[in-house]
């Protein structure tokens, strides 16, 4: 099986897994690998499929680069 099925296998071995934290009180799902670092980085790609490589990596870019996102979080609304 390839690395990203593996992921995916992992990632969708339970439910429940939204990568939304509804309990900030619980290291263990703070830090949960399956949740936050597996899922999370399968969203990234998943929009980089999405949106391709130049958008994807511009967006990034400006994330980075944007001091009203400086240690906070991007969300759509």
């Amino acid at each position: 099986m390839a690395g990203w099925q593996n992921q995916i296998a992992k990632i969708t071995s339970q439910p429940n897994g939204s990568v939304y934290c509804y309990d900030t009180t619980s290291v263990g799902y703070i830090f949960n690998s399956r949740l936050t670092y597996s899922k999370g980085a399968m969203v990234l790609h998943m929009l980089r499929w999405i949106i391709g490589d130049t958008a994807f990596f511009k967006g990034m870019r400006n994330y980075l680069t944007n001091t009203a996102l400086t240690y906070n979080y991007a969300c759509f609304g």
